[in-house]
């Protein structure tokens, strides 16, 4: 019997720290932790017409590129020139 308990134990002890190790990896609504979520990228066309729309009329003069995790877009309203910035993830 002394035996079989200290197997017992043993095996408790051993298995513990593994189901403590996936209960912080879960995601509380039962998804995964965010290593493993994907995000959608949207690409820079579709990035410049949300930028339009932001910019409220103003004449588009170029781009930036990525700045950080978002595309940067220049305009120009009554001879100031702004950026819009537009996340690159949907």
């Amino acid at each position: 019997m002394n035996r079989t308990h200290v197997i017992l134990v043993a095996a408790l002890m051993a298995a513990t720290p593994l189901s403590q190790a996936m209960a912080q990896d879960r995601d509380p609504r039962g998804g995964r932790g965010d290593r493993e979520q994907t995000r959608r990228t949207i690409s820079e066309s579709d990035a410049l017409s949300r930028a339009y729309g932001r910019a409220g009329g103003a004449r588009y003069v170029g781009s930036r590129g990525m700045r950080g995790s978002s595309y940067v877009f220049l305009f120009e309203r009554d001879g100031r020139v702004f950026e819009v910035s537009v996340s690159a993830y949907d």
